[in-house]
């Protein structure tokens, strides 16, 4: 009776799971959408120039999201920081999610003096004075995409 009390218990979970599954995973997911203060609904595809996405995969932006996913496979950096732990990903600590959500639609220009601004920099020692930058640079320059590009034996340096 344990047996069946333990299944009767799991089928309502199973049902859950299957119905999630459905809703994350079947139909079109291949866009993305906002909500205007109208509640006008506005979309796009998410690859409308069919780029190579094993290629995209290969740019640090998703080993940096994945990093803050699971932080225990972060690498260790030697740098100054006690643990030595340094993300590729960078925060806006206490300021709230506005400023993460306005840097999507950034320039390169605006991109850039961001950073600088964040660093106290200029691009002559933004790496050298961010083991994050550094690592983002250097997986970057290492990518596949990248060196299909624009071939290898780059470093991160400025």
């Amino acid at each position: 009776s344990i047996t069946l009390l333990g299944v009767w218990e799991l089928l309502p979970f199973a049902g859950r799971v299957a119905k999630s599954k459905e809703i994350l995973c079947d139909g079109n997911n291949e866009f993305v959408y906002a909500v205007d203060p109208s509640y006008m609904v506005f979309y796009s595809q998410t690859n409308p120039w069919g780029f190579n996405l094993e290629a995209l995969r290969s740019y640090p932006a998703f080993e940096a999201i994945r990093e803050l996913i699971y932080p225990n496979t972060m690498p260790t950096v030697d740098w100054n920081r006690a643990d030595g732990k340094y993300p590729m990903a960078l925060s806006y600590l206490g300021l709230g999610v506005d400023p993460v959500l306005h840097v999507a639609s950034h320039d390169q220009k605006l991109a850039s003096t961001e950073l600088q601004a964040m660093f106290g920099t200029d691009c002559s020692d933004i790496i050298q004075n961010s083991a994050q930058i550094y690592r983002y640079v250097s997986a970057l320059v290492t990518s596949a995409v990248f060196t299909e590009l624009y071939g290898s034996g780059y470093e991160a340096n400025c």
